[in-house]
């Protein structure tokens, strides 16, 4: 499953990440979403989206500031 970075506007991960289950991809898009929440300074609110193969939302977590 891809991840993006979103705001209402995609940045695509063209790479993806595999994840095993949904419980995973809740598990990595957290990981991610803390990341980047140390790394980098957000001027608006942003989260991290994981979606299957067919592109539909799997799980959304917010990168909290």
């Amino acid at each position: 499953m891809p991840f993006e970075i979103s705001d209402g506007v995609r940045l695509a991960d063209l790479g993806g990440l595999e994840c095993d289950s949904e419980h995973d991809a809740v598990a990595k898009a957290d990981m991610i979403e803390q990341q980047i929440a140390t790394d980098i300074e957000l001027p608006t609110a942003r989260c991290v989206v994981m979606l299957d193969e067919a592109g539909a939302e799997v799980c959304k977590a917010a990168v909290k500031k």
